[in-house]
């Protein structure tokens, strides 16, 4: 079981010049720019004649399903010309900066699952894996006065820390710069139907999902959703080695959610078990870490019971994210709605549906964020490749 220390920030890193302040447990590793790493990081640093690159989080690489990190990591160093057709082929969470003589480039996957987030100050530029994090590295944390939807998060790019950001999926951060440049779409997407596209899906999945039950323990929730099912499906050949569990805290909902990944078990064997986190003991000091690792709102109370549960902490659990990819995908689900006909082509309507969603008074300040999120990351110009 991991210290408390390690606990704060897990899995982080931080990365800039003039850092004002870095946790005592993070520990620097060798980079061209001052990084930092939370000592339960696994990442990778690989140097070639040309670049330096640093990989960090749980990924596949179809091609090459039996490369580490590390291994991948030498693939995108020694392809610095290209290594963003290699990138495009990943599949995981992940962060990867890339440093050459004329810049450093920083990303994250491309559903923006392994969140990075970064500071401008003066002219330097800080970049981190939480928003706190950075915040506390600009040396001052001063909290954003723009209303944050329950629902949808803060509007536009803006986190609750005044000068804090989060960095899109689909675009790359400039470390010297400070600029944000868009690298998806580059050409026109092409047209493709929902059978094949499911297919492709799938398939990548199970080869991920395949090489990581041969790395460790894998576990996945049931439920009744939508995500559980596609979870499923992608870990249909490793069944066998998969541990499946509910949780609930005995809601209606969460009663519905066991019954039916009961059925579900019995009909394919799968090893499953409940877990009842309603009579989770409290523990205020993990509760207070957990707080400061992330602004949204979650089920604290379910993550302590994930903490604390002896067969789940050494698995890796999967699972799949089609709530999260699809509430990215607004342009479509407003055009539909008739009300913006158009979808949601310009910061306006994005502040509009915004507050509209989020059941928040619309006002100014939230224009103002999706404007800057529209310009910086070129928003106008990837609609056009759609």
């Amino acid at each position: 079981m991991s210290s408390q220390a390690e606990l704060l920030y897990p899995f982080g890193f931080l990365l800039g010049e003039g850092l004002k302040r870095v946790p005592d447990h993070f520990r620097r590793v060798e980079f061209p720019i001052p990084l930092y790493v939370n000592s339960n990081t696994h990442h990778a640093i690989r140097v070639a004649s040309e670049a330096c690159c640093f990989l960090t989080g749980t990924v596949v690489h179809p091609e090459h399903p039996d490369f580490d990190l590390a291994q991948i990591a030498d693939l995108l160093c020694m392809k610095p010309e290209s290594f963003q057709l290699e990138i495009d082929k990943l599949i995981g969470r992940f962060a990867f900066i890339m440093s050459t003589p004329s810049e450093t480039l920083i990303q994250t996957d491309a559903s923006g699952m392994r969140s990075i987030y970064f500071g401008r100050s003066q002219c330097e530029t800080i970049v981190g894996s939480h928003a706190r994090l950075v915040a506390r590295a600009l040396g001052k944390v001063e909290y954003s006065s723009v209303a944050k939807s329950r629902k949808l998060g803060c509007p536009g790019m803006d986190t609750p820390f005044h000068g804090v950001q989060r960095l899109p999926p689909n675009i790359y951060l400039e470390m010297r710069s400070g600029v944000l440049r868009r690298f998806f779409p580059a050409d026109q997407i092409q047209s493709s139907n929902c059978v094949d596209s499911w297919a492709y899906a799938i398939s990548q999945a199970q080869i991920a999902a395949r090489h990581f039950a041969a790395r460790g323990n894998l576990a996945a929730s049931l439920t009744a959703g939508k995500d559980s099912r596609a979870s499923l499906l992608a870990l249909r050949d490793v069944w066998g080695s998969t541990g499946f569990f509910t949780y609930t805290r005995g809601v209606d909902s969460h009663d519905i959610d066991c019954a039916i990944a009961a059925q579900i078990a019995e009909k394919f064997s799968l090893q499953h078990r409940v877990i009842n986190y309603a009579d989770q003991q409290r523990d205020e000091d993990l509760l207070s870490l957990i707080k400061k690792n992330s602004f949204g709102a979650h089920q604290h109370g379910l993550a302590l019971a994930y903490y604390y549960d002896e067969q789940l902490k050494n698995c890796l659990h999967v699972r799949s994210n089609m709530l999260e990819i699809t509430r990215s995908n607004l342009y479509f689900a407003a055009k539909k709605s008739g009300r913006f006909p158009h979808g949601l082509t310009n910061a306006r309507h994005l502040a509009d549906y915004y507050a509209l969603a989020g059941k928040l008074k619309r006002d100014e300040a939230q224009e103002i964020s999706f404007h800057k999120y529209v310009e910086e990351c070129e928003l106008e110009s990837a609609l056009e490749y759609m």
